[in-house]
């Protein structure tokens, strides 16, 4: 049996730009050096913040990660920030992205497909480095 496509199942923004959402939220934050950060897209500082919920109501409970891009905007060197999209801080010890100092913004995407991704997490190498990042997310629609 074929895959079903994106159409047979989602009901949410549609796939026909090169958005990785349809919704997107901009935050920028300070990221420890002592341990992993958690950042779940349904937590009331994101998309169940007003800003969040001025898009879509049941976005605080329903949101879903689509892609995020992460710019370390501190100058110090060594202060570069690990990135991780997995259920907890990951495992092995060395399974993250990088955002350098003075390097490129890190994007990751997620699959619409079987992923229920609503969290990621993050830890600065050293000191508390400035990230600003931009969060897209979809909200399927209530079962």
């Amino acid at each position: 049996m074929a895959t079903p496509s994106l159409a047979d199942y989602w009901r949410g923004h549609s796939p026909t730009t090169d958005e990785p959402g349809g919704f997107r939220i901009l935050r920028t934050q300070t990221v420890s050096s002592v341990s992993w950060t958690e950042v779940d897209i349904r937590a009331a500082a994101y998309a169940g913040a007003a800003d969040g919920l001025a898009q879509n109501a049941g976005s605080a409970a329903r949101g879903l990660l689509r892609m995020v891009t992460v710019l370390n905007m501190s100058a110090a060197a060594g202060e570069d920030v690990n990135f991780a999209l997995v259920s907890g801080p990951p495992v092995p010890a060395t399974a993250y992205n990088i955002a350098a100092v003075d390097g490129p913004a890190l994007e990751i995407r997620v699959s619409v497909v079987g992923l229920d991704v609503h969290k990621f997490w993050i830890k600065a190498d050293t000191g508390t480095p400035t990230v600003q990042m931009e969060i897209w997310y979809d909200v399927p629609p209530a079962s």
